[in-house]
């Protein structure tokens, strides 16, 4: 791991690396099914954890849902988990427990009007109206991770799930043994203990890797490391790992007043001035792909739902994806520079306010963009901030002048629609107000049928892509792979999908 989380408790974590901490620790009321990787991965199926499942009303307003009687809590609590402590972290997450305020989470729960307990075993939950995320934000790994109400979770980590914590050492790392009374044993989980070791520097944890002190590299090796890898290490196994749900945008200020950003011409002369291309092949690096001997890599372009969401993903350039969609894709830096004649400016003088710090593998990548626009029609100044910067003012108040980077990640499309366009905590950043989107995805959201849902994130998708309130910029791109010490099998068999390793590696270890 690159980091120790720096917030262990997770109804307030926001990170990757917090989530990944806990995930193999705590359960949750539902989890999302494991795929191998594949045409019909990532499922987003739901699937019971601590719920033995759930029934709901036809008006889709209220969820029963019985708990399993085998869930126990890890030691030192050590007794049934009933439905009295669903509701005290129910309390917890919205501030009514003594010592915690309101979780960032309880924003993903703005649907629910109630959660009651009718007995030990039995949760009803009424929806203020019927909502197709209510059970995903169940499943998210940042959101509902269910704790005991004897522990202090900012010091002690106390769950129910696969793995106990066995010992933790801030900025060193942390060692997890098997839960023999896990709700999903005996048998599983089917390795005695994992350890987990900080390791900040990718340099020395690829030599620890050669060195056969750890059993797999760092998530998302990259591809120019692959071939001495090899060499060092004797039947290596090369694993694809899921394509992260991030997703990287230029976004258009909603907040510094400059009437340019409500122009769409001025909106298209930007997307017509990024060579995708390029920009695939600065993060892919074909020569490097080729080097490493692995197959070459189909170029795609990502849309304002990530091209990791499989079938929720329209691919632009395609049949389902609206002519304006395919032209807003199309490399044209001349008819990038028209559009900004067209609608009376000359250079446009404006800054990308961006962190190297938060992903630094992005950094370059804007900065290469930037320097496309530079030749097409604008003369934009980089502003980098650090991490806590973009954290508290882009990320948090959405407030940047001109242009900025704007990034996130989902396992669901719907909450990709939610998040980039609808007001709350933590979104809609560019301060989108269009009709069309407010009432199509509250539509979408109170459509419970996959099938009719699918084709209205389609049709959102489309008008998204089409008005350019946020421009993706091709990163990520290409898949990740992780390299494994010979002796581990199934390791590509149970994959989901979210950002982080920990969303999809727990369940090696509990299927593998």
């Amino acid at each position: 791991m690159a980091s120790f989380p720096a917030i262990i408790d997770p109804h307030q974590n926001v990170t990757a690396a917090g989530a990944d901490f806990a995930d193999n620790v705590y359960s949750k009321l539902f989890q999302t099914k494991g795929l191998p990787l594949g045409p019909d991965y990532p499922s987003l199926e739901i699937v019971p954890d601590v719920a033995e499942g759930y029934e709901v009303t036809d008006d889709g307003l209220t969820y029963t849902m019985k708990l399993r009687r085998n869930v126990k809590w890890q030691p030192p609590v050590s007794r049934p988990l009933i439905a009295s402590d669903v509701l005290y972290n129910w309390n917890k997450i919205n501030g009514k427990v003594e010592g915690f305020g309101v979780a960032l989470q309880a924003a993903q729960f703005h649907m629910v009007d109630s959660l009651t307990a009718p007995d030990d075993y039995t949760l009803v939950w009424k929806l203020k109206a019927p909502n197709a995320l209510f059970l995903p934000a169940l499943a998210d790994n940042y959101t509902f991770m269910l704790q005991p109400p004897e522990i202090d979770p900012t010091k002690e980590v106390v769950g129910s799930g696969a793995w106990i914590m066995a010992e933790m050492k801030p900025g060193v790392g942390w060692t997890l043994k098997r839960n023999p009374e896990w709700h999903f044993g005996p048998d599983r989980p089917y390795l005695d203990e994992l350890r987990y070791s900080v390791i900040q520097d990718t340099a020395t944890a690829l030599n620890q890797f050669k060195g056969g002190n750890l059993s797999r590299t760092p998530g998302g090796t990259a591809i120019k490391e692959i071939s001495s890898i090899r060499s060092a290490v004797k039947d290596a196994q090369i694993i694809q790992v899921p394509e992260s749900t991030a997703n990287y945008f230029i976004g258009f200020s909603g907040s510094d007043g400059n009437p340019l950003w409500k122009d769409p011409r001025i909106r298209q002369a930007l997307t017509r001035a990024l060579d995708r291309d390029s920009l695939w092949n600065a993060v892919v690096a074909p020569r490097d792909v080729e080097a490493a001997g692995l197959p070459p890599q189909e170029i795609w372009y990502q849309n304002v739902i990530p091209h990791a969401l499989g079938k929720y993903w329209i691919d632009p350039t395609g049949d389902k994806a609206s002519a304006q969609v395919r032209d807003n894709v199309k490399y044209d830096p001349k008819a990038a520079m028209q559009l900004i004649e067209a609608a009376g400016h000359g250079k446009i003088e404006t800054q990308l306010t961006y962190t190297k710090t938060l992903s630094p593998a992005a950094a370059p990548i804007y900065e290469l963009a930037v320097a496309m626009l530079n030749q097409a029609g604008w003369n934009i100044k980089l502003d980098p901030v650090d991490a806590q910067v973009y954290s508290s003012q882009v990320f948090g108040k959405a407030e940047w002048t001109g242009l900025c980077e704007n990034l996130n990640s989902f396992g669901m499309a719907e909450q990709w629609l939610v998040a980039l366009y609808i007001d709350g905590p933590f979104q809609n950043w560019a301060r989108v107000d269009d009709d069309v989107l407010n009432k199509g995805i509250a539509k979408m959201l109170a459509t419970l049928d996959g099938e009719d849902r699918l084709k209205q994130i389609h049709e959102l998708q489309n008008h998204g892509f089409e008005q350019l309130y946020y421009v993706p910029v091709q990163y990520p791109s290409g898949p990740s792979y992780s390299i494994w010490q010979a002796g581990f099998h199934d390791v590509d068999k149970y994959m989901t999908p979210r950002s982080g390793q920990g969303f999809w590696n727990s369940h090696w270890w509990y299927e593998g």
